[in-house]
């Protein structure tokens, strides 16, 4: 009887054990996970992409070391903003990275081969399925927007190419964008997105 009683003991200070251990590692894991999270991150290593299919999530790409990706949904596997798209919480970092204000207006989008890639100077993104992709400008590649970053998309990864809204169109429409106005007879532009009062004017 007494063994029993000593077994028992043991098996609830191990139970006890167990629960305490569960709870900390939870807790580390969220610890790190608000460490991490930011609206902007950048890869740390070479890793994967993710697409979430019921409470799983299954790889769907890769996309490499060094790669801003703009976040907006926290949890173990954060999700990329505007895309179905995730990327495990070990593998980014917080970076400092200030939005570039967009000045085209996407009239055309492209429908990509199940398997394309998106390139910078070399292949940032891999992705095996297929996507719709705005079209900011065309040249020898076309210049794509996803996930609020620009990308070269090879013209042989496009599929076809539609207008948007049923509007055909040869390129991007550029638009004006400023931040405020200021007269260049009293202070010089105070940043990057101003114009002059007589500019505006015209």
């Amino acid at each position: 009887m007494k063994k029993l009683l000593i077994i028992g003991a043991i098996l609830v200070i191990l139970g006890l054990g167990g629960v305490i251990l569960k709870y900390y590692k939870i807790k580390k894991v969220k610890q790190k996970i608000n460490e991490v999270y930011n609206d902007y991150v950048v890869t740390i290593r070479d890793t994967n992409l993710y697409v979430k299919s019921g409470n799983k999530y299954q790889k769907i790409g890769e996309v490499k070391a060094n790669t801003i990706l703009n976040l907006d949904i926290k949890g173990v596997y954060m999700h990329l903003n505007d895309t179905n798209y995730y990327v495990f919480y070990k593998d980014i970092e917080k970076t400092i990275y200030t939005k570039i204000n967009d000045p085209y207006i996407a009239t055309r989008y492209a429908i990509t081969t199940s398997d394309f890639s998106l390139t910078k100077d070399d292949e940032v993104l891999r992705l095996k399925e297929s996507n719709h992709l705005d079209i900011i400008k065309e040249d020898e590649d076309y210049i794509v927007k996803f996930n609020n970053q620009y990308y070269n998309l090879k013209k042989t990864d496009a599929t076809e190419v539609k207008g948007k809204a049923n509007e055909e169109a040869d390129d991007g429409i550029k638009i004006l964008y400023y931040e405020q106005l200021y007269d260049k007879k009293v202070r010089d532009c105070p940043n990057t997105y101003c114009v002059t009062v007589d500019a505006f004017s015209e």
